[in-house]
């Protein structure tokens, strides 16, 4: 499970830039091209398969031959990895093309249009780290509700706040009343069942703080002010999904226990926990005793 989450803590033109000037189905063969320059395994059959759908039917998808959905466009463009923008144009360009084609705009796909924009505004929530760090800043009891401070505490333009601030209000997660900024779900979290590019981005962003911590901030009380450390192991596969269960019940606790009372600060709780060593087949397993290697950022090594 890959996972969001905060304690207690609008449609674009068409089509117009360099990059998609040709139609939808030209723009996805491109991506499509551009994603398989930089994993060499990727195919459109690979593509085909993690959409469920036949390569066949993709194919003629990506050659103009079959229309696109809304829904089947937005799919696609999570698989080939489109930012939002890109997504936004590509959902407007489809529509643009299914009104020429049928000469109205129906309701029932005004609906569906609708509910795709909803889902990538959802998606410009996830593109950027700082939407939840905005929210939980807010419960803090020093919190200062201004563009400005809030730009400088969290090392943001201002232009990135007001810009993610109409976000959160768009989406129902924050409310300005009587100049105050209010958080308005006691806790956010955004779960899924699979991979997202989305979700993975926002981790990734995540992951990149923390080593601006390691690289950036060395003096003492940034020492004392973190917690960085990490174990090796050798495991039974078979225990993962129970490891992930008491994975996220330490994230629940952590969260009660740090967020409870009044809080100055924001700061990031990250688990990482994932394979070092490649799968060998068959499974053989060993009556050696298991190492367990424990290292901290200090560089002591415990077995």
């Amino acid at each position: 499970m890959e996972t969001i989450a905060g304690s207690n803590a609008p449609s674009t033109a068409p089509i117009e830039s360099k990059q998609i000037k040709y139609t939808w189905a030209h723009f996805l063969k491109e991506k499509l091209k551009e994603k398989i320059e930089t994993t060499p395994r990727y195919s459109l059959r690979a593509l085909a398969r993690d959409m469920f759908v036949s390569p066949a039917y993709l194919s003629q998808c990506f050659n103009g031959k079959k229309n696109l959905s809304y829904a089947r466009a937005l799919q696609i463009s999570q698989y080939l990895g489109l930012n939002s923008d890109e997504q936004s144009r590509l959902i407007d360009e489809v529509r643009s093309q299914s009104k020429r084609r049928t000469g109205d705009d129906e309701t029932k796909s005004i609906m569906n249009l609708a509910k795709i924009h909803r889902e990538l505004e959802w998606h410009r929530f996830l593109e950027h780290w700082y939407h939840v760090a905005i929210l939980d800043l807010t419960t803090t009891h020093n919190f200062i509700p201004s563009t400005e401070d809030v730009a400088k505490r969290l090392s943001l333009t201002e232009e990135e706040v007001r810009n993610a601030v109409d976000l959160l209000i768009k989406l129902g997660l924050l409310k300005i009343e009587a100049g105050q900024w209010i958080k308005t779900p006691d806790r956010f979290c955004y779960p899924t069942e699979k991979s997202l590019y989305w979700v993975r981005k926002f981790h990734q962003q995540m992951i990149q703080k923390a080593m601006d911590q390691l690289t950036q901030k060395n003096e003492e009380k940034d020492f004392l002010e973190r917690d960085i450390t990490g174990m090796t192991m050798a495991i039974d596969p078979n225990k993962i999904p129970q490891a992930k269960k008491l994975i996220q019940k330490f994230r629940a606790q952590m969260a009660n226990f740090l967020s409870s009372g009044p809080s100055s600060e924001v700061f990031q709780l990250n688990v990482q926990f994932f394979a070092l060593s490649q799968k060998v087949s068959p499974f053989s397993e060993t009556d050696k005793d298991q190492n367990h290697d424990c290292m901290n950022e200090k560089g002591a090594l415990y077995q």
